[in-house]
């Protein structure tokens, strides 16, 4: 694990949950965007029926909320609905949450699934729990 400092960065990912209850009227598949503090492993998550850019900041208000506030850096994987997944080039509609919110984005390298490590714990903690 890589150590941070408190209040330095929040680690993001998604987490599918397959067949949901039916009166959710989701489909096959809901889906939990997991927020981590990578200092201390407080996580918080939001449930949601797509990962679709309005989706995913509407679970990311309702996350940091959870938290208590926001970190200096948020760290995603290359998520298409916050970068170009080639590139790692931030999307210019995510620059905007990220101006709204005060922060920095750090996009992880390709195939370097440590630099998530605090929130891929997370993910499967909550995966055997729900």
């Amino acid at each position: 694990m890589i150590p941070h400092k408190p209040g330095d960065e929040t680690q993001w990912d998604w987490l599918k949950l397959f067949d949901p209850p039916e009166f959710w009227e989701w489909g096959e598949t809901a889906h939990l965007l997991v927020g981590s503090l990578a200092h201390s492993g407080k996580w918080r998550a939001a449930l949601e029926p797509s990962q679709n850019q309005p989706n995913l900041v509407a679970s990311l208000d309702r996350v940091i909320h959870g938290l208590g506030g926001c970190t200096r850096t948020w760290r995603f994987d290359r998520m298409a609905t916050v970068c170009d997944p080639g590139s790692g080039r931030v999307a210019a509609s995510f620059a905007g949450v990220a101006k709204h919110y005060g922060i920095s984005v750090a996009i992880c390298p390709p195939r370097r699934g440590n630099r998530k490590g605090v929130v891929e714990k997370v993910n499967h903690t909550a995966a055997q729990r729900l």
